[in-house]
């Protein structure tokens, strides 16, 4: 009962979190935004958590652990720098909204509070790398799609301001790179939390 109940206020939380988050996005204008990984990936990992589905969840963690902590350093290295190191977390220290910056927060707590879920609900499912790999080619797809070059929604187009790559390569490492992130991830989150892991059989 107990383990149900933190896993129903948590999924209430993200879900509350993803509407709110894209609300926000649609009235500050910005309805390319709602495209964002992370985005999708707080609504599906509240209906995760809410129907307590383990592949639900994974799957979103193994796309967003590697950008989300890398989001995290890059905006902890201001504190420690006095600049961020890659830039993308530039508009946190900037003249931007109170309510975006504290809905964007949510790339520095997401990681921790869905591991967590994932423990106490114990992954099941196996290959899950292999959905995420589908919504990864979907969001390609839709991204270029409908955003333009300009707001570079998921760095489809290049990564952060860099152009290091001709465009016609971009897109290749793009998967490449979101793929291997994939693969790291399914296989150190499996190595952790498999169902039948021994040392979580005595937690």
């Amino acid at each position: 009962m107990k383990k149900n109940y933190i896993l129903n206020i948590l999924g209430i939380f993200f879900l509350i979190l993803s509407i709110s988050a894209i609300i926000n996005t649609i009235y500050r204008d910005n309805v390319d935004g709602i495209l964002w990984l992370c985005y999708p990936g707080l609504f599906i990992i509240s209906i995760g958590l809410l129907l307590k589905k383990d592949d639900l969840i994974s799957s979103q963690l193994n796309i967003l652990t590697i950008p989300l902590t890398v989001w995290s350093v890059d905006y902890f290295s201001f504190f420690i720098f006095g600049e961020t190191l890659l830039g993308i977390t530039d508009y946190m220290f900037m003249d931007f909204p109170l309510t975006s910056k504290l809905i964007s927060f949510q790339h520095v707590f997401t990681l921790p509070l869905s591991f967590y879920a994932l423990y106490l609900i114990r992954l099941k499912t196996k290959d899950i790398w292999k959905i995420s790999f589908v919504q990864l080619i979907l969001t390609f797809i839709i991204t270029r799609l409908l955003t333009s070059s300009e707001s570079n929604i998921n760095y489809v187009y290049r990564f952060n301001k860099l152009e290091i790559l001709p465009d016609i390569i971009y897109p290749v490492a793009w998967f490449l790179a979101f793929f291997i992130i994939v693969f790291i991830t399914n296989y150190a989150i499996e190595k952790l939390l498999k169902n039948n892991n021994p040392f979580l059989k005595t937690i």
